[in-house]
């Protein structure tokens, strides 16, 4: 690819064509999506790309698309990208964010509308949510008093979706998505790289 992969690979059905495809973001600023038959598309964003890239439906056609943010200067211009199977840009992005992103997003459907929404965090140490249609949801962002260098992960408790997210300043947050409210923090003793995870017991 051209230079250092710092995120994950990402994969799934992108086009629909019943192949699993793999999309890989590098420094060198290129988003790469590929299937056993080689390259489909090649996004030249322009700005190195070190996270994960994230697949979901951010738009109202059937194919997929994927989301990763910039991590390279000048901070003020730096955007979140999404990108449509064919390497083309989704309408609207890339979209103005003005903070650095290190992390991956997460994508889930916050408003119930169908269509998924974005949730990221940065090094401004803010926690966004940008609804479908491209606006930022009342309440966010949020300062999490340090650089957020995990994706965030969604809790849906079937009466509230709970954003769980790390950052560095030693802590891990719920925050309530009905009114971006604080439902209770976990002091780490460090700070917090890595995602929250959930697993269902006997009781709860």
């Amino acid at each position: 690819v051209g230079d250092q992969i710092w995120g994950s690979v990402s994969s799934a059905d992108v086009d629909l064509d019943g192949y699993e495809d793999f999309v890989v973001s590098s420094k060198n600023g290129h988003l790469y999506i590929f299937d056993i038959n080689g390259l489909k598309a090649d996004y030249d964003a322009g700005r190195w790309l070190i996270a994960t890239p994230v697949i979901g439906n951010i738009d109202s056609d059937p194919e997929l698309e994927i989301v990763v943010g910039g991590y390279q200067s000048p901070t003020s211009t730096s955007p979140l990208f999404a990108v449509n199977h064919d390497g083309t840009s989704v309408d609207g992005f890339p979209y103005i964010v003005g903070e650095k992103m290190k992390s991956g997003v997460a994508l889930a459907d916050m408003d119930d509308n169908g269509i998924d929404d974005i949730v990221f965090g940065t090094d401004g140490d803010n926690l966004y949510v940008l609804l479908d249609d491209l606006t930022i949801a009342p309440g966010f962002p949020i300062d999490l008093n340090g650089n957020i260098r995990s994706e965030p992960a969604i809790l849906n408790t079937g009466n509230e979706k709970i954003i769980f997210s790390g950052s560095e300043d030693e802590n891990m947050y719920a925050i309530n998505y009905s009114d971006a409210s604080i439902r209770f923090t976990v002091e780490t003793g460090d700070d917090v790289y890595t995602s929250a995870s959930f697993v269902e017991t006997d009781s709860s």
